[in-house]
């Protein structure tokens, strides 16, 4: 929702998270919800960051909440995440207005900047969805791109789809989901 976050049981009861641990998510703007391979709920927000719930959502006094409001190898803020996607390979990637595409770092438990790693130009990544080949297709304002690595997460190579339309204001935004 536009004001925290609710869950919708499958026997139709409905739950919204109100509670000393959550208390955060209240003014929280939750643009996507992603759910982990391990059941983590991740949550990009317009305001507040990446924040990852975990526990049992059954038992709602059992959720613990974090927010990352910063990469780790930066003193950027996230303050508008985009889209969260956790790969094949169960790498979690985050997409950011102001710090561009992001990848989690499980044994630093934070998000590290990676534009500058795989020569993505734009800090203002908007989506990002994984083909069938493992490649990892991402949109910015300006851009379409597709990413591959090497098995071991390494770069291999980004192409830009070429925009045949020489219009001014090109806008892709969010056009990969």
């Amino acid at each position: 929702t536009w004001q925290g976050l609710c869950i919708l049981y499958s026997n139709g009861k409905g739950l919204t998270f109100r509670s000393e641990a959550l208390k955060e998510l209240e003014p929280a703007q939750v643009r996507h919800i992603m759910l982990g391979h391990d059941g983590t709920i991740w949550l990009s927000t317009k305001n507040k960051g990446i924040i990852r719930v975990r526990g049992d959502v059954h038992d709602p006094s059992s959720l613990r909440m974090h927010i990352y409001s910063s990469p780790l190898d930066t003193e950027l803020q996230i303050s508008e995440a985009n889209k969260m996607l956790q790969d094949s390979k169960g790498r979690i990637w985050a997409c950011s207005l102001e710090t561009g595409l992001m990848l989690y770092d499980k044994k630093r438990d934070g998000f590290v900047c990676v534009n500058r790693q795989y020569g993505i130009p734009d800090d203002d990544i908007c989506s990002i969805e994984e083909g069938k080949d493992g490649n990892l297709w991402i949109s910015s304002r300006q851009n379409i791109m597709c990413l591959q690595l090497k098995k071991d997460g390494s770069f291999a190579r980004l192409r830009y789809i070429p925009n045949s339309n020489d219009s001014d204001g090109k806008y892709f935004g969010k056009g990969v989901s």
